[in-house]
C-alpha cells in the first residue's frame, strides 16, 4: 500500500486552550483574504465572513471566491470542512497573536497538494503576527542567536528536518516516525554546525501515511536560538489518503563571527520551493510504504537518486543549473 509522508519539524510543548462553550464562535467578523493556490499556482485576494451557528464557525468566502464552510475551534484552531465551485476540502487556520488566521488548506481529490491562506480581521495589517506566533509572515525576521535547535513532537506520522545553502545541496538531517511502540515521536535536532557561512535554508516537512482505515496526523514544532523560542507551530488532523500535509521553510544567514540571523522565508523563496515538494510528494506516494521507517526511507531516498538533490530537483548540481545565482532563485 502507498503511503505519503507527514512532514513535521519545529515543534514546541504548549498546552491547547479550550474554547468556551459561552463564547460560541469569538471569530466572528469579516476578515480580508489572502492566499495562495494548491501548489503555489497563482495568488488570490478577496473577502470572507465567519459567524456563528452555535457552537460551530460558519465560514463564507465572497466572491468571486464563492465557497462556504462549517467547523469548529478549540481556542487555538479552527478546522472547517468547505465546498464550492464543485470540489471540497478542509482547511485548518491557526489563530496568531493579532487576530488574523493562518491556513492551510488541500482538496479532497488533490492528496499531498496544500495551499495557503491568511484572513485578517478587517481594519488590520495582514502579516503581523508576533514572532513566536504559529506561523509568522513571509519574510518576517524571527531572531537569532550563536546557537540554533530545532524541536519536534508529537509527530504523526513522520516528520523531517532538512538544510541546504549556496555551498551545500539539501540534506536531511534528522527527523521523527509515529509507531505503536513510539506513539509520541519526538525528536532534537541541533542545526548549529550544519549551517555553512552566508545563506542557509530550512525546511520542516509532515507526511501522513496511508491506512487501511484512514489516516490522522499531527505535529508541534519549535525553533530556538540559545534557548529562546523564536518560532512555533502545532496542528492535528484527519485526512483520508496520504500526503505532505504540512511544510514550512525559513532563511538563516551566519555572519563572519558566527552568530545565525532567521527569517521565515520570503514569498519568492516559498515559490522557488513549491514544485520541489511537489515533487517529492510523488515521489514520496509512489516509494514508500507502510511499513516504511525514517532512515530506511531516507536510504532508500538516497540510493535512488531521490533526495540528494532535492531542494534543487535532483540531477544537476545547483551551479549547473544556475551559474550566476543562488540556487533557490533558480526556477
Amino acid at each position: 500500500m502507498q503511503s505519503i509522508l507527514k512532514i513535521a519539524v519545529l515543534i514546541i510543548f504548549a498546552s491547547v486552550a479550550a474554547a468556551s462553550s459561552a463564547d460560541a464562535c469569538p471569530l466572528a467578523g469579516r476578515y480580508n483574504v489572502e492566499g495562495t493556490n494548491v501548489g503555489g499556482q497563482g495568488r488570490y485576494k478577496g473577502e470572507a465572513v465567519i459567524s456563528a451557528n452555535g457552537e460551530k464557525c460558519v465560514v463564507n468566502w465572497l466572491p468571486p471566491n464563492t465557497s462556504a464552510g462549517e467547523g469548529t475551534f478549540d481556542g487555538e484552531t479552527l478546522t472547517v470542512r468547505f465546498s464550492g465551485a464543485g470540489a471540497r476540502g478542509t482547511v485548518v487556520y491557526t489563530l496568531q497573536t493579532d487576530g488574523s488566521l493562518d491556513g492551510r488548506w488541500w482538496l479532497d481529490q488533490d492528496e499531498g497538494r496544500v495551499g495557503r491562506e491568511r484572513l485578517t480581521p478587517m481594519g488590520k495589517s495582514s502579516g503581523a503576527g508576533g514572532p513566536t506566533g504559529p506561523a509568522a509572515a513571509e519574510g518576517q525576521v524571527l531572531g537569532g542567536g550563536q546557537t540554533l535547535v530545532v524541536q519536534m513532537s508529537g509527530i504523526d506520522d513522520i516528520g523531517l528536518a532538512g538544510v541546504a545553502s549556496e555551498r551545500r545541496s539539501f540534506r536531511i538531517l534528522g527527523g521523527a516516525e509515529w509507531s505503536a511502540q513510539n506513539q509520541n515521536a519526538s525528536a532534537r535536532i541541533d542545526l548549529t554546525s550544519q549551517l555553512d557561512p552566508g545563506r542557509n535554508v530550512l525546511v520542516l516537512l509532515l507526511h501522513d501515511k496511508r491506512f487501511v482505515f484512514g489516516g490522522k496526523w499531527a505535529y508541534r514544532f519549535a525553533l530556538k536560538a540559545d534557548g529562546e523560542t523564536i518560532w512555533s507551530d502545532r496542528n492535528a488532523g484527519s485526512t483520508r489518503g496520504a500526503g505532505i500535509r504540512y511544510w514550512a521553510a525559513f532563511e538563516i544567514t551566519r555572519d563572519a563571527s558566527g552568530r545565525l540571523s532567521v527569517s521565515t522565508a520570503s514569498s519568492a523563496t516559498l515559490a522557488g520551493l513549491n514544485p520541489t515538494i511537489d515533487d517529492l510528494n510523488a515521489r514520496l506516494i509512489a516509494n514508500f510504504g507502510e511499513e516504511t521507517s525514517v532512515m530506511g526511507a531516507l536510504a532508500g531516498a538516497l540510493v535512488e537518486g531521490m533526495a540528494v538533490d532535492m531542494l534543487g530537483g535532483g540531477g544537476t548540481s545547483p551551479q549547473q543549473r544556475c551559474p550566476n545565482t543562488v540556487w533557490w532563485e533558480c526556477y
